[in-house]
């Protein structure tokens, strides 16, 4: 059994301020149409500091299917 995740780097000014911080269970549709549900990685959360100022968000999904 294998699964892929796919982390999105997101800037923490644009994103928190109008979806808030990213939840389990939460969707990121692409200009292509994928969708991707964020998911919990054991030991690191849904999301984690990628730069060292807090301005970078990581956040972990998998691909759930399309539009």
């Amino acid at each position: 059994v294998g699964a892929t995740a796919t982390d999105f780097l997101v800037v923490d000014a644009d994103f928190t301020a109008t979806f808030g911080e990213p939840q389990v269970g939460d969707r990121i549709v692409t200009d292509g149409g994928a969708v991707y549900e964020v998911l919990e990685l054991p030991g690191q959360g849904c999301w984690r500091w990628t730069d060292g100022f807090g301005s970078l968000l990581r956040i972990h999904t998998k691909r759930i299917g399309a539009e």
